[in-house]
């Protein structure tokens, strides 16, 4: 006959399930869900910034972008740099530019061009119908692969600006990304990206496992290395969470609907 479980037994059996050791496949799935989601919300704050921050709702955003501002030139420069370079290899690789550029080489060297080759007479070959199609493919396929490659090296090389440009500042990114949720007035973070960071945790049972089991490293077991960007993704959508709370008790007391927006006090969340 089983044994009955004792109240000891079952606080046995949960101690072994804080235990669970997640498997880095696991971790490299929920950081990979959480980068993709945050790179997706990022691109909605871009897109979104200039009509937020500079609109008819401006006074309610002043302090965050007092705050996040001085992160906006380094993706301008990172801009102007792709859209220069992309406009350069467009413009040198023109064939009617290349036309040009050869007329003043020759006008500069005129002694280069004094020897030509001599003329044999022979008028040259004619292209059948089905040797000039070929031809004329293979141009085409060369252009269109000439076009996406001088597009690719532009915006790595825009984006590696960029991404340089952030590297001095990657702490206070860090720490800004973290409280940005909780900044008084209202927030394009909070708007754009705490909603698809809230689903995507409440959706997902590995992401919750994976970011609890990076937090029992930090607290509990110490002598383990904590994996420092789930923490700061942990920080965040805790404070999202802490952010949705306040929104919905003020919403609540003030009866307003789900879509009525609201501001944090000056004093912001703690």
């Amino acid at each position: 006959m089983t044994p009955p479980i004792t109240k000891q037994d079952r606080q046995i059996e949960h101690e072994h399930d804080d235990d669970v050791i997640v498997s880095a496949t696991t971790i490299s799935k929920v950081k990979r869900l959480l980068w993709s989601e945050t790179a997706e919300g990022l691109g909605n704050v871009m897109g979104n910034i200039r009509s937020t921050w500079y609109g008819d709702e401006a006074v309610f955003y002043t302090r965050e972008e007092e705050r996040l501002r001085k992160y906006i030139p380094p993706f301008q420069y990172g801009l102007a740099a792709t859209v220069f370079l992309f406009l350069n290899f467009r413009v040198t690789g023109n064939p009617g530019f290349q036309k040009w550029r050869q007329n003043v080489w020759q006008r500069v060297r005129p002694s280069s061009s004094s020897t030509t080759s001599p003329t044999t007479g022979i008028p040259p070959p004619q292209q059948g119908y089905l040797e000039t199609k070929r031809k004329t493919q293979v141009e085409d396929a060369l252009k269109s692969m000439k076009f996406l490659t001088d597009f690719l090296i532009s915006l790595s090389v825009g984006t590696s600006g960029t991404l340089f440009l952030l590297e001095a500042k990657k702490e206070d990114m860090r720490i800004d990304y973290e409280d940005g949720p909780l900044i008084p007035g209202r927030s394009i973070l909070a708007d754009d990206m705490c909603p698809g960071m809230l689903k995507l945790y409440q959706t997902d049972p590995s992401i919750r496992q994976v970011l609890e089991d990076n937090e029992r490293k930090k607290e509990q077991r110490k002598w383990e290395q904590s994996d420092h960007n789930l923490v700061t993704f942990s920080t965040f959508i805790h404070n999202c969470t802490k952010r949705e709370d306040y929104e919905s008790k003020i919403r609540k007391e003030q009866g307003k609907s789900e879509n009525d927006p609201i501001s944090i006090p000056h004093t912001g969340l703690r």
